[in-house]
């Protein structure tokens, strides 16, 4: 990836998360497709959205705000209001 396409994404990232103190992050690292789309389907059913990034995309993305030590591990990100952060798989 490169650069600019980095600095875009790291930028929109940074928009989404504007304001966010709090959200729930999960690993779905080695997900079955189908069960990952399922997921999925049942999150857009509730009107939540499951975004995948790179740990250092969401590490840059969050320096200064109250999620940044929590990307030290995860992979994924629900925003939410008033959730700690936790582990769903």
């Amino acid at each position: 990836m490169s650069k600019a396409v980095k600095d875009l994404v790291i930028s929109g990232l940074s928009k989404r998360l504007e304001g966010v103190n709090d959200c729930v992050l999960v690993d779905v690292i080695g997900m079955e497709a189908n069960n990952t789309c399922a997921l999925r389907k049942r999150l857009r059913d509730k009107n939540i959205s499951l975004t995948v990034v790179k740990n250092g995309l969401a590490r840059r993305a969050t320096e200064g705000t109250p999620l940044a030590p929590a990307f030290s591990k995860w992979k994924a990100v629900w925003p939410c209001a008033g959730v700690v952060r936790t582990s769903l798989i």
